[in-house]
């Protein structure tokens, strides 16, 4: 198929894997690189339009920086061999940090991947990788090498909200959720996932063709993706999705199949619920407001993490807008043809701090990536909780803390380590007490 872009004409072929058409090329079919690549360098971007709707402006952390992007992941998945590869191809050609998003590392002297980071360390290319979503359960972090930078994910001071109504007669109850679609604004039934005949609370697969025709479905979170879910109802003929969460977490903006706000904590509207099972809702389409920032994000994964504290640091990893590849392998990741999302994770708290170190690199020429390392975590901002939204962040959640470009620069003293101690002393417990951390 031949596509036009910008003037010039590109070949792509396709390979056809399970009914769905993935690009055998290094163009980017599930919007995972496009984002984490435009978070960490993205141009200035305004409008940055979701649904025909202006989100920006926007920018990656450090616009302009050249960008060398590797596909390590495809329709079988991602191998260690590739990403290795791609590692070492990373430091032939110059580059000065590397984003990595994707888990893995848990035995970093055996890991062919680690082991690639560490001859990247020692070449002066910084690593950013991320710590992982399986949080918030003790150990569950990835990562365990100390030359890399293992970064958790906290929430950010922007928010797309959307205000959901439920209505029963004059029993009323509105709560707030988070959306970046359009709304339902007519009333609407609503209806329990659970009480569709053969169905199950988690919307887990697609809908008889009819089944839930004209009204609102609740769905909730786990186990299927949250895009999987609302793409099932809709084949039901939904026409939209109340996404619940319980117990409380974290709210996510993905680009979904149909008009869904997702509710941080399901407890009042399951109340309601269950008085009101007749209920019609409403909800208006998701618009930006001042969130709260500094809260970890409940599915970022914690430490400790092998013979080295981790997490590393932390950054915003909830609702981050960036870019997003027009055309999709997969139901998963939402409707084609959008050029831009804000979703979650650690792979987008990741590329918060590989920008960051491209600007930190750009001030400090002759800093190593030890050096930069220091920097971020050493300067760090510790003003975190928990997701509880009231206990105070601790090392296993947040690393250092949060990270502050308004300090790493002007760091006074940082701490650096040489890669053929971390290729020893890490070897033994006892002497990697010796290596000289941050």
């Amino acid at each position: 198929n031949k596509k036009v872009i910008g003037g010039k004409a590109f070949l792509d072929t396709y390979l056809q894997v399970n009914g769905s058409e993935t690009y055998t090329t290094a163009r980017d079919s599930d919007g995972h690189g496009t984002h984490t690549t435009t978070t960490a360098a993205g141009n200035v971007v305004n409008p940055a339009a979701v649904f025909g709707v202006n989100r920006g402006p926007i920018s990656g952390v450090a616009p302009g920086a050249w960008v060398l992007e590797y596909k390590v992941c495809g329709a079988a998945g991602c191998y260690g061999s590739d990403s290795a590869a791609a590692v070492q191809q990373a430091i032939l050609d110059g580059a000065k940090v590397i984003n990595f998003s994707i888990s893995g590392g848990t035995n970093p002297y055996a890991d062919p991947v680690e082991m690639a980071f560490l001859d990247a360390y020692e070449a002066g290319v910084f690593v950013a990788t991320s710590a992982g979503n399986e949080g918030p359960g003790a150990a569950t972090v990835n990562h365990f090498s100390p030359w890399t930078t293992t970064v958790a994910a906290s929430t950010q001071s922007r928010e797309f909200n959307s205000t959901l109504t439920l209505t029963d007669g004059a029993a009323s109850v509105t709560l707030t959720g988070a959306s970046i679609t359009d709304g339902v604004s007519a009333e609407t039934p609503v209806v329990m996932a659970q009480s569709i005949a053969g169905y199950d609370a988690l919307c887990s697969t697609e809908l008889a063709p009819g089944a839930a025709a004209g009204k609102i479905v609740a769905c909730r979170r786990g186990v299927v993706g949250r895009v999987q879910k609302g793409y099932n109802v809709k084949q039901g003929g939904a026409v939209g999705m109340i996404l619940y969460n319980s117990p409380l977490q974290d709210v996510e903006t993905d680009n979904h199949w149909l008009p869904t706000v997702h509710l941080a904590d399901g407890a009042n509207f399951l109340a309601f619920m269950a008085s009101h099972p007749n209920a019609t809702a409403r909800f208006t389409a998701g618009t930006a407001v001042a969130g709260t920032g500094n809260v970890m994000a409940a599915f970022s994964s914690r430490g400790p993490g092998g013979q080295f504290l981790k997490p590393d640091i932390t950054a915003p990893g909830v609702q981050v807008l960036a870019g997003q590849t027009p055309t999709l392998d997969e139901v998963s990741g939402g409707p084609q043809g959008e050029y831009y999302m804000a979703i979650a994770g650690t792979s987008m708290s990741s590329p918060m701090v590989a920008g960051s170190a491209i600007l930190v690199k750009a001030a400090k020429r002759s800093w190593n990536p030890g050096m930069i390392k220091s920097a971020l975590m050493t300067t760090a901002r510790q003003n975190v909780v928990k997701e509880d939204l009231v206990t105070p962040a601790d090392p296993l959640d947040m690393g250092a803390g949060h990270v502050d470009l308004t300090k790493a620069a002007s760091a006074p003293i940082v701490f650096t380590e040489s890669g053929a101690d971390y290729r020893t002393k890490g070897l033994d417990a006892g002497e990697a007490l010796n290596l000289n951390l941050p």
